[in-house]
C-alpha cells in the first residue's frame, strides 16, 4: 500500500470517526495496522538519506573545483615556463621559429593586441559604453507591502503561505 492508499484509508477512517462510527482507538490501531507509520518513517529515511549525499556531493565539487584551480595555475606555471626557455634560450640561440621535442612541436607566431596605458586619454570616437540592465521585482519590498496592507493586494504579485515539511 503506497502513501496516496494510506491516506485515502486515513480520510475514510477519520470520517467514521467523525460520524461517530468508530472510536478513536480503533483509528490508531487501523492507522498502525497498515503501516502508516512506518511508511512516514521509511519516507524520513530517505530524504535524510538523500540530504546526507546531497552535502557529499557538495564537499566533493568544492574539492574537485580547488583541484581544477591548482592544476590551471600549474599549467599556467609551466607554460610560462617553456615560453620563457623556449623563446630565450633553445629557439633564440638556434635562430628558428620552430622546434620539434618528441611527439610535440613548438612555434613562434606574432600577435598583437592592445594595451590601455591611461584609459581617460582615449579619444572619445575610441570608447564604447557598455550597459547592462536587469530588473527583477524586489520580493522582500512586496512582501512588507503586502503584510501592511490593509487590503493585502498588489496587481501582479500575492503573497503564498506554504507549509514545509521540517525534518530533524
Amino acid at each position: 500500500m503506497n502513501l496516496y492508499e494510506m491516506t485515502e484509508t486515513a480520510k475514510q477512517l477519520m470520517q467514521l470517526f467523525e460520524d461517530g462510527d468508530i472510536p478513536e482507538d480503533a483509528i490508531n490501531d487501523t492507522l498502525e495496522g497498515i503501516g502508516v507509520q512506518d511508511k512516514l518513517e521509511d519516507y524520513c529515511k530517505v530524504i535524510k538519506s538523500f540530504e546526507y549525499d546531497m552535502d557529499n556531493i557538495d564537499k566533493e565539487i568544492e574539492r574537485l573545483k580547488s583541484a581544477k584551480e591548482r592544476t590551471q595555475k600549474a599549467i599556467d606555471r609551466l607554460t610560462k615556463a617553456l615560453r620563457l626557455f623556449a623563446v630565450t634560450e633553445y629557439l633564440a640561440t638556434t635562430k628558428s621559429r620552430k622546434a620539434t621535442a618528441g611527439t610535440f612541436a613548438l612555434s613562434l607566431r606574432k600577435s598583437e593586441s592592445v594595451q590601455i596605458t591611461n584609459e581617460s586619454k582615449i579619444p572619445e570616437k575610441f570608447i564604447v559604453t557598455k550597459t547592462t540592465v536587469k530588473t527583477t521585482p524586489d520580493k522582500t519590498a512586496i512582501k512588507k507591502f503586502l503584510k501592511e496592507n490593509e487590503e493585502n493586494t498588489l496587481e501582479g504579485a500575492m503573497l503564498v503561505v506554504n507549509e514545509n515539511l521540517q525534518i530533524k
